[in-house]
């Protein structure tokens, strides 16, 4: 005979939460006919569909004792004298090899952190604390540290320039990452596509897209972080690239773009449902998508504990928990398609941008000094409001070009001193 004290049992299935949402079947079928119903987990589950903590598992713990007879509230029977498994050893197994099945997938659950400012370090810091190294870690691409140049195997190499590709592009088939050679000329090609100055981190990108579907990067999630604008995402020093870039680059690496599940733009104004879709077309196995429908909050302050919260709405295999909970976010699921954008009229928001332009003529007469523009409530919530309008999908492209104009020259009162092109 043989027994599992509570203290055994809190431990060995701590090592991983139980989200009783997305049990496999077989799991679900043991436990339903051992008696343990799908109402018996999700009572203790609570609100967030996960069992786990001590607290948790020690209700667990009870819900399967009650199958024992051994008179102890603290222990019960795993196998009976003959070797034969108890009822409540069932239950034991099922949910040991449910804990197991999660504990195997969250050491692949790393994320690729790209990151086109200086203060995006914060975020990948926040990250690196929620998703240790054990759960895949987080693979850091600073693309603030260089304008189209990359270090590969000790050696430096030039995007901006044809040779340096070229190199690049032998340094990739001949070393160790083995890359073929096709594969690495159609990467150097659409390298050469795109500015000198996002050519470093789009380089890294495509070289942890390639390693993630070779099997050497433990990640299934990515997060695009910059400024933003409607699905362009730059940096300080005037890199830039789109999500439709990023689609074109996920082309190339189709075996680590299968594996990425999650994805996130911390970056101002790049949620809508154009931009969901050019990343479920970059991603076909995508469960779910994140982003900022108005202003981003910066990197050097809220943005790193919003990421931390996508991190552990991510964490797991129920995207239906992504859901647009964080302040001015919308979301894309698998569960429950999208959800957090405006439900505005083109008409309404119309006369909502019409209702605040007031704001802008007084910076067009003077009336309010350029310098106020940097730290101006009213003048972001126009910006804001003709964001809406400029995005609303069924706008006219005569108008959107019209609207485009007029949210560049807010723009620019809202950034009097810096050199930005959103």
């Amino acid at each position: 005979m043989s027994t599992i004290t509570r203290k055994e049992f809190v431990n060995d299935l701590s090592k991983a939460g139980i989200n009783v949402n997305d049990l496999t079947p077989e799991t679900r079928a043991k436990l339903n006919k051992a008696g343990v119903s799908d109402a018996d987990l999700k009572k203790i589950a609570g609100k967030d569909g996960q069992i786990r903590g001590e607290a948790e598992l020690n209700q667990l713990f009870k819900v399967v004792d009650r199958f024992d007879h051994n008179g102890s509230s603290n222990s019960f029977v795993n196998k009976d004298s003959s070797g034969a498994v108890t009822t409540s050893g069932e239950v034991y197994n099922a949910l040991k090899s449910e804990v197991d099945k999660n504990r195997a997938k969250a050491s692949q659950q790393g994320v690729i952190h790209l990151g086109m400012r200086e203060s995006s370090k914060f975020e990948a810091d926040a990250l690196e604390k929620a998703n240790p190294k054990a759960n895949g870690g987080v693979v850091r691409i600073e693309a603030y540290k260089a304008n189209g140049e990359v270090s590969y195997e000790g050696k430096n190499y030039d995007l901006k320039t044809k040779a340096g590709l070229n190199s690049y592009r032998d340094a990739l088939i001949a070393g160790p990452d083995k890359m073929p050679k096709d594969q690495a000329q159609k990467f150097v090609d659409f390298l050469g596509t795109q500015k000198n100055e996002s050519r470093d981190e789009l380089a890294q990108l495509g070289l942890n897209f390639h390693r993630t579907g070779e099997g050497k990067l433990p990640v299934n999630r990515l997060v695009l972080s910059g400024h933003g604008w409607d699905g362009a995402i730059s940096g300080d020093d005037g890199g830039k690239f789109t999500l439709g870039d990023i689609k074109n680059l996920a082309g190339v690496f189709p075996k680590g773009a299968a594996k990425i599940e999650h994805v996130a733009v911390s970056a101002c104004f790049c949620a809508g449902e154009k931009n969901f879709e050019t990343l479920r077309a970059a991603f076909p196995n995508l469960k779910s998508a994140f982003a900022y429908n108005h202003f981003s909050p910066k990197a050097e302050s809220g943005a790193p504990a919003d990421l931390k919260k996508w991190e552990s709405m991510t964490d797991g295999d129920d995207p239906s928990q992504v859901d647009p909970t964080i302040n001015k976010t919308a979301t894309w699921n698998i569960a429950d398609g999208t959800q957090g954008l405006p439900k505005l009229t083109v008409p309404e928001a119309e006369q909502k941008v019409k209702d605040m332009m007031w704001v802008l003529d007084e910076y067009r007469s003077g009336k309010r000094k350029k310098s106020q523009g940097g730290h101006d409530a009213q003048l972001n919530e126009l910006y804001t409001r003709i964001a809406d309008l400029d995005r609303h999908p069924d706008i006219s492209a005569k108008r959107k070009q019209e609207v485009d104009a007029l949210r560049s020259e807010v723009f620019r009162w809202r950034h009097p001193d810096e050199n930005l092109d959103l």
